[in-house]
């Protein structure tokens, strides 16, 4: 272990430890860019509240969490609220190991596609990769060290578990180990149903891995997804039906994915619904709850034919475009696809909007509490002001995203057909724009 790895988790785990003694826990929990109400550790608590008192959770509009989630929630309250926030603390640095490994694995399979290029791969430094950086650090950095990951494990959300089960989910599927990836999508899925959209890719590893270890022998991609597609199935019928023996009926269903799907709560967040939602006329309600729906799923079929070879790429991309378009985000959703960032390092060359991106990330960032002081607590602002923050911050996301999937077309490109051209006897560079 590195020396970088020790101070980056001695580091990520001491500033979580400080927040928490130092109070700052309650602060973070009432951010709404922080807490939402499918993740607040307040709602958790109070519909632990209604069933100790013989209430089902779900008869209100209050709770939205899986009964397994319930039932986990019920047994860690018994314990000292220093071990619970260790829990916490905990579970983040699992999730940033799970995200360095699947960085190593990520790069491992980008480095033997170039090998496999070698053609044109010396023309330019450019189209090298490093073998020697480890790119496992940089992530498990990125992701310990970000603010938007401290700050969803300082207020206790229980997009920390899920960021786990994804990240569990994604290493495992690039391992291609079928079963493990299959249980722990349906875990995530179970949480906030948005992870759905990896299934595509799990698919895709694990057939890949199995040609692979079979020698190239190509067996039937269709044979290899319904395996996977059966395994999955199974893992999420089984959470469902434990559920349903917890809750003692279906009206979690109802509650959780309804209100996942319906978005009736219109409180502010970093997402695009709320807003919109709020100045839309009711008769067109259902249309354009519909349209917002279909933009975090009408993606993934053209991306996944297109880059059907690329899983560790279509990984990303799919968590960057939950995260975008889902309902109810927060930062937590952000600090997960960002942490990845660093595996696409040798396309920096390629990208032409980072120094915008960042700029409109540091801006929003900072804005977004000043604009809800003004909005809420002063008056001096109304909604559209937070708004434009969440718009501008919604658009610097779908900036990164384009940019890095055209940085990698730009990459491969010059990869089957070389960077050195001439035109009438002079040297030439082909420029994709």
């Amino acid at each position: 272990m590195s020396v970088r790895i020790v101070v980056s988790f001695l580091i990520g785990g001491l500033v979580r430890v400080a927040l928490f003694y130092s109070g700052w826990s309650p602060v973070f929990q009432r951010r709404v860019e922080v807490s939402t109400p499918l993740n607040s550790w307040v709602n958790v608590e109070e519909g632990l509240y209604l069933r100790r008192k013989g209430l089902s959770p779900y008869e209100g509009d209050t709770f939205h969490e899986t009964p397994l989630l319930l039932a986990g929630a019920e047994q860690l309250t018994h314990l000292p609220v220093s071990i619970l926030q260790a829990l916490f603390i905990l579970t983040d640095l699992l999730t940033a190991i799970c995200l360095a490994a699947f960085a190593r694995e990520a790069k491992t399979f980008y480095l033997r596609r170039s090998e496999e290029r070698s053609e044109h791969v010396n023309e330019s430094k450019d189209l090298s990769i490093s073998g020697k950086e480890d790119s496992g650090e940089l992530v498990l950095m990125a992701y310990l060290l970000s603010p938007f990951s401290i700050f969803s494990s300082v207020a206790m959300t229980t997009t920390v578990f899920t960021n786990l089960a994804t990240a569990l989910a994604i290493l495992t599927m690039l391992k291609g180990w079928r079963v493990i990836a299959c249980v722990c999508l349906a875990l995530a899925v179970s949480e906030s149903l948005y992870p759905i959209s990896l299934l595509l890719p799990l698919l895709l590893s694990v057939h890949q891995k199995e040609v692979e270890t079979s020698r190239g022998h190509k067996g039937s991609f269709l044979r290899s997804a319904a395996v996977s597609g059966i395994v999955f199935g199974l893992s999420l019928g089984l959470i469902f039906y434990s559920s349903y023996l917890l809750s003692d009926g279906l009206l979690f269903f109802t509650r959780i994915y309804g209100f996942i799907l319906g978005v009736p709560d219109l409180r502010p967040n970093l997402g695009l619904f709320w807003y919109f939602f709020t100045e839309m006329f009711e008769h067109f309600h259902l249309l354009f709850l519909w349209t917002f729906q279909i933009n975090a799923f009408i993606y993934l079929i053209p991306l996944a034919i297109r880059f059907s070879d690329q899983p560790p790429l279509l990984i990303h991309t799919f968590l960057a475009i939950g995260a975008i378009f889902k309902s109810y985000p927060s930062v937590g959703d952000l600090a997960l696809y960002l942490a990845l960032l660093p595996i696409w390092k040798h396309l920096g060359p390629f990208m032409q909007q980072k120094f915008i991106v960042a700029c409109f990330f540091i801006a929003t960032t900072i804005l977004a509490p000043v604009q809800w002081y003004l909005w809420i607590y002063s008056g001096s602002a109304n909604a559209n002001f937070y708004f434009g923050v969440t718009i501008a911050l919604g658009t610097a996301e779908i900036f990164l995203l384009t940019d890095v999937l055209l940085s990698y077309l730009k990459r491969e490109y010059y990869l089957e057909n070389g960077m050195k051209k001439e035109i009438d006897g002079k040297p030439a560079r082909l420029a994709l724009h």
